[in-house]
Parts: structure tokens; sequence; C-alpha cells
């Protein structure tokens, strides 16, 4: 199975479409290009040729988000996308031109972060095989192993902020008005806060749930149940339909150094 291309992608996009309650696109290759140069804008790293690059394809998202907004004026249903437009057109809690980059955000949120925690969260459990043995043996376990993985490995390695006021960081003062790179993976493995088995995959951690791989207090993930969900599922389906999978000797290619995953991931599905 190419968890990636075949499983990966998949998902979140069919999900998205039935959520917001639009078509598929004969242009997939072409979509997912778009969503990810998008989300790639949040690089604080990128160069000047790759931020030329992303905002293209961000743009070409948004040329192609606003014809899906005009069709769907005139299909208007019982979906998510319908409530957004009624909800622009009537001006209290959005305006009319505030659609468009409220369901940018869906698309990028949506979609490649599942991808890459995905194949993330497969390859942690199937290079601790006594972690998937444990799970296949417990399926009890499954909630709280999939917290655990997203403590572990967590595809969102850092966000930028902008400190609102004068902030003390470790007797460090960071200054109202500075820019700033908050590192959630590293957060997730620090040992003042996980203790001395912090670098080890553990899925009967007790306080797993504490981790802020989906951000945390006004700027939590809105998606973070569906991203669980999705990730409940995989995970759970693989470990339960296939128990003896087992992870194909490759060389991985890591993309992203803000939302990481490998390019692609295969594995043997066994019985």
């Amino acid at each position: 199975l190419r968890v990636v291309d075949e499983l990966g992608f998949v998902l979140p996009y069919t999900l998205t479409c039935d959520l917001l309650g639009v078509p598929d696109v004969d242009n997939r290759d072409e979509l997912r290009d778009w969503t990810w140069k998008s989300l790639e804008l949040i690089d604080a790293f990128a160069t000047p040729e790759q931020l030329a690059a992303n905002l293209e394809g961000a743009a070409n998202l948004a040329g192609h988000l606003q014809e899906v907004i005009e069709w769907k004026r005139g299909h208007l249903g019982d979906d998510l996308l319908s409530v957004v437009i009624r909800a622009g057109d009537e001006g209290e809690v959005m305006r009319r031109e505030q659609v468009i980059s409220y369901v940018h955000t869906l698309y990028l949120a949506g979609m490649h972060t599942t991808v890459n925690q995905t194949a993330l969260s497969l390859r942690a459990l199937l290079e601790h095989r006594d972690q998937w043995e444990r799970l296949r043996d417990e399926p009890q376990l499954l909630e709280n192993a999939v917290e655990e993985l997203l403590r572990y490995e967590s595809t969102a390695q850092y966000m930028q902020r902008k400190a609102d006021f004068d902030v003390d960081v470790a007797g460090v003062t960071v200054p109202e008005g500075t820019q700033v790179v908050c590192w959630i993976a590293s957060a997730n493995r620090d040992p003042q806060r996980w203790g001395a088995t912090a670098d080890e995959l553990d899925i009967t951690r007790a306080d797993a749930r504490q981790h802020v791989a989906f951000g945390f207090g006004p700027h939590v993930c809105i998606g973070s149940w569906l991203g669980r969900m999705e990730l409940q599922t995989v995970v759970g389906t693989i470990v339960s339909r296939f128990p003896n999978t087992e992870l194909v000797d490759q060389e991985l290619v890591w993309e992203s150094n803000v939302i990481r995953g490998p390019k692609e991931l295969v594995i043997a599905l066994r019985p």
C-alpha cells in the first residue's frame, strides 16, 4: 500500500468534498499541489524562489475555490459550504468576501496535515513492533494510541506567532511585537514535561492527550476532532484487519520543515 497516494490523500480529500457538498474534480493532482504550496506559505525559512512558487499555488487555489463557490450558489443544500455561503450573504457572522478565505483555510487545514500525520503514525507504530502488537492485542488502547502518536511524531513542526506584550520565557524576555517560531514538535518531546521517556513511543502513556500537536488555547485546530477520528479509523482498521503488516525497506524522501512528512510511505498489508 502506498500510504500517501492511495490512502493519506484520498481520505481527507473525499471527506472535505462530502462535508462541503462539492463534486470531485478532474485535476486532483493540480489541486493537491496548490493546497500544498498554499500551506507552505507558513514556512518561516522559505527562500524567495519557494515563496514565489507558493504564492502562485495559493493564487491558483483561490481561483479554483472561487469557481467552486459560484457553482455552489446555484446548488445550495444541507452541507457546510451552503451554511458558510448563507452566513456570508447575511453578513452577521462573516462578510460575503470572507467566504473564500474561510473555505481556503478548510482546504489547507483538512488535507495535507492529515496526509502526513497518517504516514508518520503508521511508520512510528511499525518501527516499534512491540507497540503495534500491544495495540493489536488491546484494541481498547486505540484512542490513547492516536494521542501518543500525535505527541511522538507531530506533522506540524512549528507555528509562527507574534508577542502581543513582553513575555518572559525561561528567564529570557521576548519583547512585544517580536515574531517568534514556536516549536510544537520540540514541546511534545520536552523531557521537562514528559520525563525520561519523552523520546519513547508508549501507547499507554497516561497523559498523552496533553500534547500540543493541534496547537493550544485560541489557536487550537478547529478540525482536531475530525483529525483524531480519521487517524483512529485508519490506524484501527489496518491494525485489526492486517495485523501482520510490515514496513517495506525504503529510502524516505522528506517534505517540508513545517508540515513534516514523507513524500511516500510503502507498507506491506498482511492479514
